[in-house]
């Protein structure tokens, strides 16, 4: 039996079976204005649900406020000086002054360097108060005074090609200054480093906070090392680390993107692979040693060797400093551009394994440095520390 077989054919003349409405122009107007009048409606309605969320926020920061303020126990002397730095008395100057650490120390730095220091006797009993000190881990660090003595420190200097690490824990933290208890092999070692030091806060299970110093040598006391304190120097504060891997890798510099007919120009082009040595690394930058200058305008890219055979990692990064360090080296720092997700998620990997076998080393020499704080029964008192080497950091 035949097998019947259907085609469908598409008729056009189903168009002329639709027949639209017919609107007068008084009728599309009287549409077009309810239309109108209903997004207006609308946007008046989100209009005052934001009005509404501001004034409850606003009432919130408000209530915040007066319970910093009830647990700060000012004197009146003191709410004066406070309303000094904050720029005024009223909420809108006080509020982000006590709940945001950059403001605070930012006044605070400004005051000091001012000559307004003796006014400020307060302070650091009201930043502790506010939760500003480095026990309060949800508080970014951005200064050094926000120090606490027993903390943790790394001093790194470079010296013969290479960085050395020194640890120690912070002895006292003043309005002026800080001290630093190294040994006095560390203490020998960073007096003697020609060029530039860093200070690296360890905090928390992933965090370190770095702020560069230049040491004074001026009768430093007992395995202790006093420090000026700066919240800024040479335009950049306090930040996270870029761990100290030390890996030799190879580098490129590349030409920024700017119309296919540069791209396409030979002098233009990626230059040959250079040898370089990984100083740094971080999720928002990186920075390598090398032998030759590196032209600003630039972009770095750099091969990762990773473990395992597993390949290589390539980051590219925007230069923000290039400087001689330390002989005939340069010294670039830079920030990472144009990371995919999968390219950042393994350098969240690499960087969160690195701390956490830094951490594991780090264990011993802490346990040794509260022991050494801890003081026999029979120990003759500490000496209180003389002047010593000085740095801005």
């Amino acid at each position: 039996m035949d097998q019947q077989r259907y085609f469908w054919v598409f008729d056009r003349t189903i168009f002329d079976q639709i027949r639209l409405p017919e609107v007068t122009w008084t009728e599309g107007a009287l549409i077009a204005a309810a239309l109108c009048g209903f997004a207006g409606y609308l946007f008046f309605i989100r209009y005052l649900d934001h009005r509404v969320q501001q004034r409850m926020r606003r009432e919130r920061h408000a209530a915040h406020l007066e319970r910093l303020l009830e647990k700060a126990a000012l004197e009146q002397h003191e709410m004066d000086t406070l309303a000094d730095l904050a720029g005024g008395r009223d909420f809108d100057h006080l509020y982000p002054f006590m709940t945001r650490p950059e403001r605070f120390e930012a006044a605070v730095h400004d005051a000091i360097r001012r000559g307004h220091g003796g006014r400020l006797g307060f302070i650091d009993v009201l930043r502790g108060r506010l939760g500003f000190h480095s026990d309060n881990l949800r508080a970014p660090v951005v200064s050094t005074r926000q120090l606490e003595p027993g903390d943790s420190m790394r001093i790194t200097i470079w010296e013969g090609g290479l960085p050395h690490h020194f640890y120690g824990t912070i002895r006292d933290v003043g309005l002026h200054t800080f001290t630093v208890t190294l040994r006095e092999d560390a203490l020998k070692a960073i007096l003697r480093a020609p060029g530039d030091c860093e200070l690296y806060h360890v905090r928390g299970l992933d965090v370190e906070y770095r702020f560069p110093c230049r040491f004074i040598r001026e009768n430093p006391s007992a395995g202790a090392l006093r420090i000026y304190h700066a919240l800024v120097q040479e335009a950049h504060g306090a930040r996270r680390t870029r761990l100290p891997l030390l890996r030799d890798i190879d580098y490129q510099l590349v030409q920024p993107h700017m119309d296919m007919v540069s791209d396409l120009d030979p002098e233009l082009a990626p230059s040959p692979a250079m040898p370089a040595l990984l100083f740094d690394l971080s999720e928002g930058g990186f920075a390598i040693v090398t032998d030759n200058p590196v032209p600003e305008g630039r972009l770095v890219r750099i091969n990762l060797p990773l473990k395992k055979g597993r390949g290589r990692l390539t980051l590219s990064g925007r230069i923000k400093e290039s400087r001689a360090f330390s002989g005939n080296q340069w010294f670039t720092r830079c920030e990472t551009r144009g990371l995919s997700s999968s390219q950042r998620n393994y350098l969240q990997q690499i960087l969160r394994m690195e701390h956490q076998r830094r951490q594991k080393t780090m264990a011993p020499v802490r346990r040794a440095a509260r022991a050494d704080a801890t003081p026999p029964e029979h120990a003759a008192p500490a000496q209180p520390p003389g002047p010593s080497a000085h740095s801005s950091n």
